[in-house]
């Protein structure tokens, strides 16, 4: 009888033991699972966000906005901060005016720079992740028609980022216009272009 007490007590502390081990493993096992669970359901919140952003903006550039948007991304109007810098992009941009100018048949072509700011739209909350820089630069131009000057335009809208026109003042130099006589200006151009770059 005391034999059989002793069996049982052994059995009944075995079981003890074992039911011990098994409850810590599986407290253990449990801890693991929810720090999964909470690490895949932080995973899952940032691609849902990640997802919603993308949605947003594909509800933005519909199908009528998407071709403008590649043409600018062909432009280099989006700026990548590894591809260039917007003051490589703006070096680029001005050795690539002095050789339109130089191309062109003007008598005299000067220009001056302003500095490049960042440019913001009034009533327009941009988000801060996207940063538009503008750079203004002022044409003083003596030429023999006004073909030369919208062609001139032209060539310089075709160049790197955005390029617009804020302004052109054109005066005649002479009152009567000598067609035959191709050795003095007829013109004189003051444009003031913009541009624009969006990092």
């Amino acid at each position: 009888m005391k034999h059989s007490f002793v069996l049982s007590s052994a059995v009944f502390g075995l079981a003890l033991i074992v039911s011990a081990v098994l409850i810590f493993f599986s407290y253990e096992y449990y801890c693991e699972i929810s720090d999964w669970k909470r690490s895949q359901a932080n995973k899952f919140g940032a691609a849902e966000r990640q997802y919603t952003e993308i949605q947003e903006t594909l509800e933005f550039l519909n199908k009528s906005n998407l071709n403008r948007f590649n043409q600018l991304i062909d432009k280099r109007f989006f700026v990548s901060n590894n591809i260039l810098s917007v003051e490589e992009q703006r070096l680029e941009m001005f050795n690539n005016l002095q050789k339109q100018l130089s191309q062109f048949p003007l008598f005299t072509a000067d220009y001056t720079v302003s500095e490049t700011k960042l440019y913001s739209i009034q009533g327009i909350e941009i988000d801060e992740r996207f940063k538009i820089y503008e750079t203004e630069f002022t044409l003083n131009l003596t030429l023999l028609h006004e073909e030369d000057l919208l062609n001139l335009i032209e060539n310089l809208a075709k160049l790197n980022g955005l390029i617009t026109l804020k302004n052109c003042d054109i005066q005649r130099l002479q009152d009567k216009i000598a067609i035959h006589d191709v050795s003095k200006a007829n013109i004189k151009a003051i444009c003031v272009l913009a541009w624009y770059v969006m990092r």
